[in-house]
């Protein structure tokens, strides 16, 4: 510690806030209602969901695009 005064409290200090955290999960509450729970209504609140349904819908058009483009083609065009 005499020779390296400052890495050695912020060792302390690092391995304190750590402590402090884990004690502090384990004794803490296990769910606490936060801000969006009492007052985003559900339907907002599932919107990321209900953007990654879409999401995906939109992927599987894409991906099919090509082929419904190659459909309305006419013959003479296809290949």
């Amino acid at each position: 510690m005499a020779r390296n005064p400052a890495p050695s409290v912020l060792i302390g200090f690092g391995l304190g806030f750590g402590l402090g955290l884990v004690v502090t999960s384990m004794l803490g509450e296990r769910h606490r209602e936060t801000w969006s729970d009492r007052y985003v209504p559900d339907r907002l609140r599932s919107l990321p969901d209900s953007l990654q349904d879409t999401l995906e819908q939109l992927t599987e058009t894409v991906r099919n695009l090509p082929d419904a483009v190659k459909d309305r083609l006419p013959s003479a065009f296809r290949r």
